[in-house]
């Protein structure tokens, strides 16, 4: 199946469990407004929760996404699920469990490649004061960071480069400068 329709097929579980994620919120709203009225609940605590359908990763989830994409998906699909923003070390481990193939063996260094991904790419992603991460469209009235200022080049400026124009072997190259230098002590 080809990359496009995978994506596709995301995007609509996406959907869907961003719908149903919704449907609860409102069952939830009507039963505590019943409650007030002191009426018993309408629906019960089994048809306040997710299928179980939308909540299950699949394990190939994000495999051969680039990794700005992959990473936009979870925290996506963190909010469908009433999850919200994360750290990065839950970022990592739902990336692993959604079949991402990181460019390293070495978990430190592919841990220090999301970090470096989640810190550059501040027009996608946002640090909460707490440490957690959200995507910047979730919070409309964070103050967006200044841009940093690229060095001109000799005939004019450098044009600026965006995360998903970065590879991970990019964010990684000292991380596997170092590890190569290491096996061969």
């Amino acid at each position: 199946m080809s990359d496009a329709v995978q994506q596709t097929i995301a995007l609509v579980q996406q959907q869907i469990a961003e719908l149903e994620a919704d449907l609860i919120e409102k069952k939830r709203m009507v039963n505590s407004l019943r409650s007030l009225i002191k009426q018993e609940p309408i629906y019960t605590d089994e048809q306040l929760v997710t299928t179980k359908a939308s909540g299950t990763l699949q394990p190939d989830a994000y495999y051969g996404q680039p990794l700005a994409s992959a990473v936009r998906m979870v925290l996506e699909r963190r909010k469908a699920n009433g999850a919200g923003p994360t750290t990065a070390n839950e970022i990592y481990d739902s990336l692993l469990e959604g079949g991402y193939k990181f460019n390293t063996s070495n978990d430190e260094h592919a841990k220090r490649g999301l970090y470096a991904a989640l810190s550059k790419n501040t027009a996608t992603f946002h640090k909460l004061p707490n440490g957690l991460y959200g995507l910047l469209e979730w919070y409309p009235g964070a103050r967006e960071p200044k841009p940093a200022k690229a060095p001109k080049a000799a005939g004019g400026t450098q044009p600026q480069l965006r995360i998903d124009d970065i590879s991970e072997d990019e964010f990684d190259f000292a991380a596997r400068e170092q590890e190569a230098n290491n096996a061969a002590k």
